[in-house]
């Protein structure tokens, strides 16, 4: 067993530097998995050391408040998170009609700080989320864990995400992304992703 510089892929975390490998007659799948495992732990924890630290040293600048719908929000949560109903009231804490009476419109009247911080929150997902070029929907975010085995939206449902911890979140799933790209390719099955013209799509005379 060594450790090599190349590509690794785990289930929830993947780190660009390291990977282990075995020789086919080691028989030790459950102690390859806890090694991949805490070194991708360990490679979430130092970026999200980082994100913290660069943070601090950062000057503080009085930030342009942009004032974003709540329907804008939800319905780009859905689209680029495929976040489905019951998600989005989980996430801010209300119940799916509210959900669908933001939907339509309608802006919370009267919401509490949480759900105020927890909106925020999500606009900033949705944001980073595009930032980063990843596909969407990118539905294996919400479900993506962190080091304390807590996924990004039970994170956001208990209060205990941060801007630094969504950053390492969006910063592992580019790193699976890679690596999805890269096993495909050596495989030579590369999809590349294209976009679909609606109005182009023929419809038949008899579904007319």
């Amino acid at each position: 067993m060594k450790l090599l510089s190349q590509t690794a892929v785990c289930p929830n975390y993947y780190d660009p530097l390291y990977t282990v490998e075995f020789s086919a007659g080691d028989d030790c799948e459950s102690e390859r998995e806890r090694i991949v495992r805490a070194v991708g732990q360990l490679v979430f924890q130092q970026f999200l050391e980082m994100s913290i630290r660069n943070a601090v040293e950062m000057d503080a600048k009085p930030a342009k408040l942009e004032v974003v719908p709540t329907s804008q929000i939800l319905e780009e949560s859905r689209r680029l998170l495929g976040a489905s109903i019951s998600d989005l009231a989980q996430m801010l804490g209300v119940s799916r009609p509210t959900i669908y009476s933001y939907l339509e419109g309608n802006e919370p009247s009267g919401s509490g700080k949480d759900f105020s911080g927890r909106l925020t929150l999500l606009k900033e997902v949705v944001q980073l989320v595009k930032e980063a070029h990843l596909p969407v929907p990118c539905s294996t975010l919400l479900r993506r864990k962190d080091v304390c085995g807590k996924t990004l939206k039970e994170s956001l449902s208990d209060d205990s995400l941060s801007v630094e911890s969504i950053q390492a979140f969006i910063f592992v799933e580019q790193q699976q992304v890679l690596a999805r790209r890269a096993r495909m390719s050596k495989q030579g099955q590369v999809k590349v992703p294209q976009k679909t013209d609606i109005k182009a799509i023929s419809v038949p005379v008899h579904l007319e």
